[in-house]
């Protein structure tokens, strides 16, 4: 099954609930044991447009749910997945791709993070999402960008070394989000969101999980990857890996 599935994705991209349905426990387990790692790439969504006291965030997808450990006590954040394999846990909801309209319009923000490269039609998943959202609220997106070192990370060395290999489709820096016209897009900027690790063995560990990379994938050559592709810098005893991602902030 599994070789079937690498053989189609040398051409196509797989969906996301066909990607973690079969590997989300190991991306949850890699944001377990290291939960804090990403916490600049979460916080960085609302650099721009601040989240204030009794808000209500829909977080879609939502993984399992790391969203709540990094915004304000007092906003109500509702996590839901589109991936039966991530709703490990009481508290996620599951709705599939393309009823998420369905979903009561009560948010005041809706939050996408580094899924929409698995979403193969973006401009209706952003519609939909944003039909969650009151008017007057903000749809916040954030994904790798076509033309950075992570996609290229993703694309090669991610790639050859998952059972179900690794395509996806990103945005441009240079192209329009395909977004719906009714919405106005008041941010978009990359943004430098570095993941955060007590040394390099622990950065390789968590990507070996998160990516859902073969068994027999070594950490040294995860470590040479990294320098190699997506960079690595050091500070005292600690590391960090120079994750970069593109955001969106988009009115309803």
């Amino acid at each position: 099954m599994l070789k079937k599935q690498q053989q189609a994705s040398e051409n196509q991209a797989l969906s996301y609930d066909e990607i973690f349905n079969h590997r989300g426990n190991l991306y949850d387990l890699a944001m377990q044991k290291f939960p804090q790692a990403r916490e600049l790439e979460f916080k960085a969504l609302f650099y721009k447009n601040a989240v204030g006291d009794n808000e209500k965030i829909i977080d879609l997808p939502s993984g399992g749910a790391y969203l709540k450990n990094f915004t304000n006590a007092c906003t109500q954040i509702d996590s839901w997945e589109i991936s039966q394999g991530f709703v490990l846990r009481e508290g996620i909801n599951y709705v599939q791709l393309g009823k998420i309209n369905t979903i009561p319009r009560k948010y005041t923000r809706a939050v996408c993070l580094a899924t929409l490269h698995h979403i193969e039609d973006k401009q209706e998943f952003i519609s939909q999402l944003s039909q969650t959202v009151v008017k007057g609220g903000i749809v916040h997106v954030a994904d790798v960008a076509d033309e950075s070192r992570i996609r290229i990370f993703l694309e090669e060395f991610v790639h050859f070394n998952n059972d179900m290999g690794h395509r996806g489709t990103y945005i441009s820096k240079l192209k329009k989000l395909p977004s719906p016209s009714n919405l106005e897009i008041i941010r978009r900027e990359m943004v430098d969101v570095p993941w955060h690790f007590d040394n390099i063995f622990d950065a390789a560990i968590f990507c070996k999980l998160m990516f859902g990379l073969r068994a027999e994938t070594s950490l040294n050559s995860i470590i040479k990857a990294l320098q190699d592709y997506v960079g690595i810098t050091t500070s005292g005893n600690k590391v960090s890996l120079n994750w970069q991602l593109q955001y969106f902030d988009l009115k309803v």
